[in-house]
């Protein structure tokens, strides 16, 4: 989504996330700048990441979990490169999550 699409967005009542490293300025400057106006106006800054894993929300629910592992097995994660321990830090109660 663009700044000025992100603008739009909020001026016409929609509830906008920034995913600031699915975004991109033409310097780091400009697009940090772009994000502190974008939340100025209302919008909630986050990571792709936090996204993914809001959309899993519940580590119980095993429909999509070992889709989302395998995502960040794919394209890296914060929990380094042994996603098995995002998959043990997360759900320390759940070891069906394998």
């Amino acid at each position: 989504m663009s700044y000025d699409a992100a603008l739009q967005a909020l001026t016409d009542g929609y509830f906008v996330y920034a995913v600031e490293d699915a975004s991109g300025g033409l310097s780091p400057v400009g697009h940090h700048a772009a994000l502190r106006r974008i939340e100025q106006a209302g919008a909630v800054s986050v990571t792709a990441l936090q996204v993914l894993l809001e959309f899993q929300r519940d580590w119980a629910r095993h429909e999509n979990s070992d889709e989302v592992i395998r995502t960040l097995k794919t394209h890296g994660t914060v929990f380094g490169p042994d996603s098995e321990n995002a998959r043990t830090g997360i759900s320390k109660t759940d070891r069906s999550i394998r």
